[in-house]
């Protein structure tokens, strides 16, 4: 079911209402074939940015064009796109195969093609066993695949996807993730997916937009957002992160020295450092942190553990750095030692030269 593939570029998009700028001059380019992800919190402006694109909202400013070609003017029917909501939208009174074949039947498409798209649309989702029942008898996993069944067997040009997984459980969605990634590499159209859940974006997408009051604070493959965050804000989004005050001592052209309470870490840097006696905000990852005994020697922060909680495969573990407030430690369980892990314990926090990124106050 392999399908052509579009560009999309979004140039200075702003949507308002009233004073309220629910999307702000954003641009962004999609290559052809890619998975985009809009990522951020509520009223962050991803659901208004992707019913833009779908155009059931028109932009108050800036261009939506498809191929280099502007659909800003397009009514929703006429620009062919798919569409998956979180709420399925299936028609309640029509079998499965009924609701997949629908699209096809407002086309006027002849009943030799919809039954071959139909099969087909329907072995990619893996529910051909099921497709004269109706969506009552199946599962919220199973109605999700219809609805992509559906949205697919048109060959849109772009498929839209508003938090199409966000009212399944943990365990069924990690499988439907898993799932949806592989759909895209088969079919090969453009994805555009808005989502709140961090670890959905950075699983399935090849470029995410963060956006944060109507602006896309940061574009980039999931592995720079995740490790090399622009801003503390993006940090802090993708899970917990911890966030270092720093003086600059000295540099190099590898990176620079700087001092945290007392003690002299080292960063390395690819980019030009900052100039010794500036003030700097760094973040490291939990996973990046070492738990080691309070003797250790060599670059360190001492603090007293609070709290560590046992999660299967690691501790979390949380230790109270008195003026530099408290630190996100995650342990894998075969590295944990148990006398570290006592709340009260006496620790020192490690981490390597390369562990740290500068990030901007926001």
């Amino acid at each position: 079911m392999q399908q052509v593939a579009h560009s999309l570029s979004i140039e200075a998009v702003t949507k308002t209402y009233g004073p309220v700028h629910a999307v702000d001059n954003v641009s962004l380019s999609v290559e052809a074939g890619q998975f985009l992800t809009l990522l951020g919190p509520s009223g962050s402006g991803k659901t208004t940015l992707l019913m833009m694109i779908a155009g059931f909202v028109e932009p108050t400013a800036g261009e939506i064009l498809l191929d280099r070609k502007s659909i800003t003017g397009l009514v929703p029917e006429k620009r062919n796109f798919g569409m998956v909501f979180q709420g399925y939208a299936l028609f309640p009174h029509m079998s499965v195969a009924d609701n997949v074949a629908f699209p096809l039947k407002v086309r006027k498409a002849s009943k030799a093609e919809i039954d071959e798209r139909v099969k087909t649309a329907l072995d990619l989702v893996q529910l051909s066993t099921l497709a004269d029942r109706l969506p009552k008898q199946l599962s919220g996993g199973q109605q999700q695949r219809v609805a992509l069944a559906r949205a697919l067997v048109f060959s849109p040009d772009l498929l839209l996807l508003d938090e199409p997984l966000s009212a399944l459980d943990k365990k069924l969605r990690a499988e439907l993730q898993s799932e949806l990634k592989e759909i895209h590499r088969r079919v090969g159209t453009t994805f555009v997916n808005v989502t709140h859940d961090q670890e959905e974006a950075l699983s399935m997408s090849d470029r995410i937009a963060v956006l944060r009051d109507g602006k896309v604070v940061q574009y980039g493959a999931p592995t720079d957002l995740y490790e090399r965050p622009a801003t503390r804000f993006v940090a802090d989004f993708f899970g917990a992160a911890n966030f270092l005050p720093a003086l600059i001592l000295d540099r190099d052209e590898s990176g620079f020295a700087y001092e945290v309470a007392g003690s002299r870490f080292e960063h390395r840097q690819a980019a030009a450092p900052p100039a010794a006696g500036q003030s700097v905000l760094l973040s490291v990852r939990p996973d990046k942190v070492r738990l080691q005994p309070a003797a250790t020697e060599g670059a360190k922060l001492l603090g007293t553990v609070r709290v560590a909680t046992y999660v299967g495969r690691q501790f979390h573990v949380v230790v109270d750095l008195g003026a530099l407030g408290r630190f996100n430690v995650t342990l894998p369980t075969a590295l944990a030692v148990g006398d570290l892990l006592e709340p009260g314990a006496e620790v020192a926090l490690t981490w390597e030269r390369d562990a740290t990124v500068m990030v901007e106050h926001d």
